[in-house]
């Protein structure tokens, strides 16, 4: 379940990423190369070929003009009841920028909800 759940949010971020890059006029090599990232490194992560870190998307973020803030809300919705058996009290915790990936190693126990303590 765990997995499903980290696997579904990535998918979340990856489509958010680029619809924001391309609601925002920028091609993805355009992006890479303000980064000076290498040759289609930007395909490789939006496509799950290499891992996505959150140093990443703060990165992509900044090149296109893009609040981290407002893009995680966006994101996960903070605040807000969603999905099927979800109560108003719960809320999705935003990533850790301290914590290590979920992504690399293959580590998926990374929990992606808590309660609200009110």
């Amino acid at each position: 379940m765990q997995s499903r759940n980290v696997e579904k949010n990535l998918d979340r971020i990856l489509t958010a990423i680029r619809n924001r890059i391309r609601e925002r006029g920028f091609t993805q090599l355009e992006v890479q190369e303000e980064l000076k990232w290498g040759r289609s490194y930007i395909s490789q992560l939006l496509t799950r070929q290499k891992a996505l870190r959150v140093e990443q998307v703060l990165q992509i973020l900044k090149v296109i003009g893009v609040e981290p803030a407002e893009f995680w809300g966006e994101v996960f919705q903070f605040g807000e009841a969603f999905g099927p058996g979800r109560s108003p009290g719960r809320r999705v915790a935003p990533p850790s920028l301290f914590s290590p990936s979920p992504f690399e190693d293959g580590d998926d126990s990374v929990h992606d909800e808590v309660h609200a303590d009110s």
